[in-house]
């Protein structure tokens, strides 16, 4: 995959309101990613992302 492939589009993710729903406002919590191009035999980590949620 070219460097300019794999920077071409932002990932996008959608969590469900029940999982939001279980954090509390203006406070951070942490979202681990990872993804497999193997059809899940093994898994690639992402930086962790430290994020707030807001309103």
């Amino acid at each position: 995959m070219s460097s300019s492939l794999f920077n071409s589009d932002p990932i996008k993710a959608l969590l469900s309101r029940s999982f939001l729903q279980t954090l509390r406002l203006n406070e951070n919590f942490t979202l681990e990613t990872s993804v497999s191009f193997d059809g899940g035999e093994t898994y690639w980590p992402f930086k962790d992302g430290n994020l707030k949620l807001a309103a």
